[in-house]
C-alpha cells in the first residue's frame, strides 16, 4: 500500500488527493501525509442532504493528516442542471448524480491549478468492498444475514447495486453460472423499471425476441470467460463486476471521463498491478473475514487512518438522489427535459409515460422514489449522449 501510494506521488505538475469520509481515500492521504511529512492538498465534496455529506469527517481527517482541505459545496439544483453536460463529456450514461458531481468536482481541482488527483477507486474491487459482495460471501456460506441491515447502512445502493422489487429475468445466466451475483440481480430490477419508460415499440420488440435473452446477452461475454471457470462464487461476481460495472462505468465515465474533461489524471493506488497480484493470491476466507468489510486494508491502515474511519462501515459515495427531496423545482426541470428536442429526437424513452411517473412522484414514499431515481437520472444522461451524437 504504501509503494503503491508514494510511486503516484511522483510528477513535475502539482498532484493533489480526492477524500471523503470513507476508508479508502484517507488511507491514501494518511500514507502521503505521514511518510513524506509533506502538507498534501485534499479536495472534498459537500451535498446538501444529511448522510451524503461527508464534510466533517473529511475535516477531522484533514487535520489528522495536516493536509490542506478545499471544500466544493454542490447544491442539488447543480447536480441536475449538470447531468446532461457531464454525460456529454463523459461519454457515459449515469444511475446517480454523482456523475455530475465528479463532473462538477474536478473542474474545482483544475481551476486550483492541479494536474493529478489521487483517488480511492478499485479498493472495493480489490479488496472486496461492496455490500452486494458481502451478501454473494455469506450466501456461498450460508452464513444467515439481515438484508435490512445491510440496505440501512446502504441506502443509496437499493435498486442500484442492492436488488428491489420486480426483475428481468436472468434464466440464462443462472443457468451459467448456477447463481446470480447480488449486483445483477439489481440491475435486473433497475432493468424492470426502466423498460416500463421504454417506447411502445422497442417494448414490443424484446417482448417477441425474449426479455431473458435480451437481458442476458449483456453479460454473455463475461459469462463465456474462462476467468470464471472453477473459481468461488464471489470470486466470479468480483469479476463480473469489474468487467461490467468497473471498466464500464466506474473507471470510464465517472473517472477518466470527467476528470480528462477538465485535463486531470486519475491515479490510482488501489489499482496498482502488485497489490492487486498480492490480495488475489490469498484465500477468498481472509480477505472477507470479519463484522465489517475490508479488515485487512483497515489493518494494514491502521497508523495512517484515525479511529473515526478505522470504525466507519462503508458509505458508497452516491449524490443525494433527485427525486428524494421531492422538490418542485427538480420535476419541473426534469419535465422541460422531456418537452424539448433533444428528448424528441432520443430514441428510447417515450414523453407520455415518463410524465405519468413523474405526476406519481409526489405521491410515493421515500423508497419509492429510491429506486426510481436511476431511472430518471438514467433517462437525463441518455440526453447528454444525443446532445454528443447531434453535434
Amino acid at each position: 500500500m504504501k509503494s503503491a501510494v508514494l510511486d503516484r506521488l511522483q510528477g513535475d505538475a502539482p498532484i493533489c488527493f480526492h477524500l471523503s469520509g470513507g476508508l479508502d481515500s484517507s488511507s491514501a492521504l494518511g500514507i502521503a501525509s505521514l511518510e513524506t511529512g509533506q502538507t498534501q492538498d485534499a479536495f472534498t465534496i459537500c451535498f446538501d442532504g444529511g448522510h451524503y455529506d461527508e464534510l466533517e469527517i473529511a475535516q477531522r481527517t484533514a487535520k489528522f493528516c495536516n493536509a490542506r482541505l478545499h471544500r466544493v459545496p454542490l447544491t442539488n439544483s447543480a447536480l441536475a442542471e449538470n447531468l446532461i453536460a457531464a454525460a456529454t463529456a463523459s461519454e457515459g450514461l449515469a444511475i446517480n448524480g454523482h456523475l455530475s458531481a465528479k463532473y462538477l468536482f474536478n473542474k474545482t481541482i483544475g481551476n486550483h491549478g492541479f494536474k493529478s488527483a489521487i483517488t480511492g477507486e478499485g479498493a472495493d474491487e480489490t479488496f472486496f468492498g461492496y455490500a452486494h459482495l458481502r451478501m454473494d460471501w455469506w450466501k456461498s456460506q450460508g452464513i444467515p444475514f439481515n438484508q435490512q441491515e445491510i440496505t440501512s447502512s446502504n441506502q443509496s445502493s437499493i435498486g442500484m447495486m442492492i436488488p428491489h422489487g420486480n426483475a428481468l429475468p436472468l434464466d440464462r445466466l443462472n443457468r451459467r453460472l448456477g447463481y446470480s451475483p447480488t449486483f445483477l440481480q439489481a440491475k435486473a430490477t433497475l432493468g424492470f423499471r426502466s423498460y416500463s419508460l421504454l417506447r411502445d415499440d422497442i417494448q414490443d420488440h424484446w417482448k417477441s425476441n425474449g426479455l431473458t435473452d435480451a437481458f442476458s446477452n449483456v453479460a454473455d461475454a463475461a459469462v463465456n470467460s474462462e476467468q470464471l471457470t472453477n473459481r468461488h462464487p464471489v470470486h466470479q461476481s468480483n469479476w463480473l463486476w469489474s468487467k461490467l460495472a468497473l471498466a464500464g462505468y466506474i473507471l470510464k465515465t465517472l473517472g477518466d471521463g470527467c476528470e480528462m474533461a477538465s485535463s486531470i489524471e486519475g491515479r490510482l493506488p488501489f489499482l496498482d498491478h502488485q497489490l492487486f497480484e498480492y490480495i488475489r493470491s490469498l484465500p477468498i476466507s481472509m480477505v472477507m473475514q470479519g463484522a465489517i468489510e475490508k479488515e485487512l486494508l483497515r489493518h494494514a491502515v491502521r497508523r495512517y487512518i484515525t479511529d473515526e474511519v478505522f470504525l466507519r462501515p462503508k458509505h458508497p459515495f452516491d449524490a443525494p438522489p433527485l427525486l428524494l427531496g421531492n422538490s418542485r423545482a427538480i420535476l419541473d426541470f426534469v419535465r422541460d427535459q422531456v418537452a424539448s428536442e433533444l428528448f424528441r429526437n432520443q430514441p428510447f424513452y417515450q414523453a407520455t409515460k415518463v410524465n405519468a411517473l413523474l405526476d406519481r412522484i409526489p405521491q410515493m414514499t421515500l423508497a419509492e422514489r429510491q429506486v426510481w431515481d436511476p431511472v430518471v437520472t438514467m433517462m437525463l444522461t441518455t440526453l447528454g449522449i444525443q446532445k454528443l451524437i447531434s453535434n
